[in-house]
């Protein structure tokens, strides 16, 4: 028998009870089960993996999101009040997730990284106290554009307790993490948020040529919210930046077009240093199934093994797995306009949403836009960007008008 449910029941209804009352009007008798069982009946016809999926994807980045945002289990009473129908019943499920997960490791007395930061936080002010001898002259913190609230609060009440000096490393231009909590404003507001501050720019680079980083840093200032930065190399190239348009009307084609193109750019590679470091670029894990689907390419694990010039050594990493990375050459494997395209254009749940910082930046994908910015500046060479004809992304259609971008338009 068919069941239709309609879209409108997430929103102005109880989808379960609707769906119950469906399957009565059609003879089904219910008998409720524990969560336990259902959990185990789940897990046991998982074919599509989705239970997992649910956990790793979704459970999993919620609470360490919560927690980085500096909330605990009293936090969800507060948003149950305030939300009804789905939501509602996604936070009141959320919280006993989030319970049970906060009892299992009490019991077996665990600590994760979220609890270190939060226990820590509480505990200092005890030990400031009864005058244990814990003193903190100086704090220096690498990494800063990730700050989360819950690190940033624990950083600010060790100054203030201890009197302790903070330095602080970073790159604003670099923030990238905000799904797991980093908010670039308490970056940006480092100086009015800290006593007697001051701003030092870094501006020498030793990776990057001036052709590049000129590219890479006009495209990310078009953010008024980043801190401007004029950065300098002694290095030079012209056309760091290599865009290859390749046809996209055929779906059948376009992977082994793709193939087709990356060969190519590693015959480049190949002819002027056959010891280069390569690294394949993506916006997403599964990218990388976009060239080695064919007999020109085959993945094992992260590596990339080329048919054609087995020799050079190729890894494949997501954009945000290579911030902190350097390669010789980097290939950018698609540079499309899609939902899951770059910029992603894929949309936080509705449950996200509620404890996610809301931040106000004057510019469409501004965290997409420093992906970017990182992905152009893991190369010490040049940058080789595919892109398709008729779904050409924003970020392409935006950098082809620079200076030293150089375009291959390549449609068969």
């Amino acid at each position: 028998k068919f069941i239709v449910t309609y879209s409108k029941y997430n929103q102005d209804t109880n989808y379960l009870n609707e769906l119950k009352k469906e399957l009565i009007n059609r003879g089904y008798n219910f008998q409720f089960v524990t969560q336990e069982k259902t959990y185990e009946v789940l897990k046991n016809t998982n074919k599509d993996g989705y239970s997992s999926s649910f956990i790793s994807r979704i459970l999993i980045p919620f609470i360490s999101l919560f927690k980085q945002s500096g909330y605990d289990t009293n936090y969800f009473d507060k948003l149950i009040s305030e939300n009804d129908n789905v939501l509602k019943d996604q936070l009141i499920v959320l919280k006993q997730f989030f319970d049970y997960y906060q009892k299992v490791l009490e019991f077996n007395k665990y600590i994760d990284f979220e609890d270190m930061i939060y226990k820590g936080y509480n505990v200092l002010p005890l030990l400031k106290e009864k005058d244990l001898g814990v003193d903190y002259k100086y704090l220096i913190i690498d990494e800063y554009q990730d700050i989360s609230s819950s690190r940033f609060n624990l950083i600010k009440r060790i100054s203030d307790l201890f009197d302790a000096k903070v330095m602080a490393v970073g790159d604003d231009w670099q923030t990238i993490f905000g799904y797991s909590g980093s908010r670039i404003e308490l970056f940006s507001n480092f100086e009015t948020e800290m006593i007697d501050a001051e701003q030092v720019a870094i501006e020498n680079t030793y990776r990057n040529s001036q052709e590049l980083i000129d590219i890479a840093g006009d495209f990310i200032l078009k953010n008024p919210k980043q801190i401007i930065k004029r950065l300098k190399s002694k290095k030079h190239l012209k056309d760091p930046v290599e865009m290859h348009v390749y046809c996209d009307q055929d779906k059948k084609q376009i992977d082994y077009n793709r193939s087709v193109i990356v060969e190519k750019i590693l015959e480049e590679i190949y002819k002027k240093d056959k010891n280069s470091k390569i690294l394949f670029l993506g916006r997403y894990k599964k990218d990388v199934y976009k060239i080695s689907n064919n007999e020109k390419f085959k993945l094992y694990q992260k590596k990339i093994v080329s048919k054609k010039f087995p020799e050079l050594e190729i890894d494949y990493l997501t954009i945000h797995q290579a911030k902190g990375t350097g390669y010789d050459y980097c290939v950018l494997l698609d540079l499309n306009d899609d939902i899951y395209g770059f910029p992603s254009k894929i949309e936080d749940l509705p449950i996200v949403k509620l404890i996610k910082p809301k931040i106000c930046e004057p510019i469409d994908y501004p965290e997409e836009r420093r992906l970017f910015y990182v992905a152009l500046t893991r190369t010490k060479n040049k940058v080789f960007i595919l892109v398709p004809k008729l779904k050409a992304s924003v970020f392409a259609k935006e950098i082809k008008k620079y200076i030293n971008v150089r375009i291959h338009n390549i449609y068969k």
